[in-house]
């Protein structure tokens, strides 16, 4: 909450429906709540709320295959 972002990158794979998050569901979580925090309370506590865009890592295998699809 101190600069608005991740302290590191979700770990994500794409998939045919999007991108499945595969480290960093506590990080998520957390940051869903945040989001439901009104602003004036981070205008209290002297804090940013995270930008709704995050940074994510997305992985993929060498041949293209996604497990467990």
């Amino acid at each position: 909450m101190d600069n608005a972002a991740f302290p590191r990158k979700l770990v994500t794979m794409k998939t045919p429906g999007g991108l499945s998050l595969l480290d960093g569901s506590h990080r998520m979580a957390a940051f869903s709540m945040l989001q439901q925090t009104p602003n004036a309370k981070f205008d209290e506590l002297k804090k940013k709320k995270a930008a709704l865009e995050q940074d994510v890592w997305i992985g993929s295998h060498s041949g293209g295959e996604v497990p467990l699809t």
